[in-house]
């Protein structure tokens, strides 16, 4: 069969490139979700615009949340994302357990001028799980205690990996500077 001048036998064969879902359930599915995700957002104090990432824009409120800091306005701060009652500048990233263990966000050292943190935000299952808060100034060390291999030398990756490290590691962790918040 062709569509639109491919020939999509040759993507994906016939049996396996029907859609299990009609068009009003897959869009009556989408509206559940719209519907709960403008509460959700409208709950913890973001605009509908906001949701366009809506990870990361509840990660941002939950880092702010669990450090008693400001999230500050999606895409007016580059470089972070939370500012700490303390004035700690907090760059928020996340990973889940559905996406391969070793992709995730680098971090060089060298590269993260006006960043004090970073904070990672595990999701299992789409449920958020737990917060990293890692001083970038430990990134180097944490890296070398863990031993991250999938990251240029003295960078650390926040995956899956770095998460489990982090759990199974926590003496490590904590000696290093690494706060670890266990979500309910």
């Amino acid at each position: 069969m062709t569509r639109g001048g491919i020939e999509v036998d040759d993507i994906m064969p016939g049996d396996e490139r029907a859609i299990a879902v009609s068009l009003e359930d897959l869009l009556g599915a989408h509206g559940k979700y719209r519907a709960a995700l403008l509460e959700m957002l409208q709950c913890i104090g973001l605009e509908p615009h906001e949701g366009r990432s809506p990870e990361i824009a509840f990660a941002r409120v939950l880092v702010a949340s669990v450090v008693g800091g400001t999230p500050l306005p999606q895409g007016h701060y580059e470089r972070y994302q939370v500012l700490g009652r303390d004035g700690c500048r907090i760059a928020v990233y996340t990973a889940d357990d559905m996406s391969s263990a070793v992709n995730g966000w680098v971090i060089n050292p060298a590269e993260t001028d006006g960043i004090d943190a970073v904070a990672l935000v595990m999701f299992i299952q789409h449920r958020p799980s737990v917060v990293h808060l890692i001083p970038v100034d430990r990134v180097a060390s944490l890296c070398a205690a863990l031993g991250d291999q999938h990251a240029p030398k003295g960078s650390l990756t926040l995956n899956r990996a770095l998460n489990d490290n982090l759990i199974m590691e926590p003496v490590v962790s904590a000696a290093l500077g690494v706060v670890s918040t266990l979500l309910p």
